[in-house]
């Protein structure tokens, strides 16, 4: 199943690779970049999540519940929720861009090792074998 995030990436390094020059190490860079620019809107929308939750676990509000119910953990549960929905901050919302970024960053991993074969030479061999399969 990784394999069909795996090729493609390995498919976009050597082209990265083709188009430059074939200096292996500025093919890694760019590809990086690229990968930041395209992960930027989820990280983006990850730290505005964090940063809302850190303002909302500082408010006053936050403190006066943790005080009220510090010895009912449900109850505590329970106004908290309450407050994040008042607040509008979901305690989830920075979980599912991380999850992306994860998913993402897992295959390139594998490709970038893939790639790097014994010799950058043997990369060219590497690229015929993934297209004709």
């Amino acid at each position: 199943m990784l394999e069909i995030l795996i090729v493609p990436f390995i498919n976009a390094l050597l082209f990265i690779y083709e188009f430059i020059g074939e200096n292996f190490g500025l093919a890694i860079i760019i590809f990086t970049i690229v990968l930041r620019l395209a992960t930027f809107p989820f990280t983006k929308k990850q730290l505005e999540s964090s940063q809302k939750m850190q303002e909302m676990q500082q408010s006053k509000e936050w403190q006066k519940i943790q005080k009220k119910y510090k010895n009912d953990k449900e109850k505590l549960a329970q106004e908290q929720m309450s407050l994040y929905k008042e607040m509008g901050v979901s305690p989830f919302s920075s979980c599912l861009p991380s999850f992306l970024q994860m998913v993402i960053i897992i295959p390139v991993f594998f490709s970038v090792s893939r790639t790097l074969v014994s010799t950058p030479l043997q990369m060219l061999q590497l690229r015929s074998d993934l297209i004709s399969s």
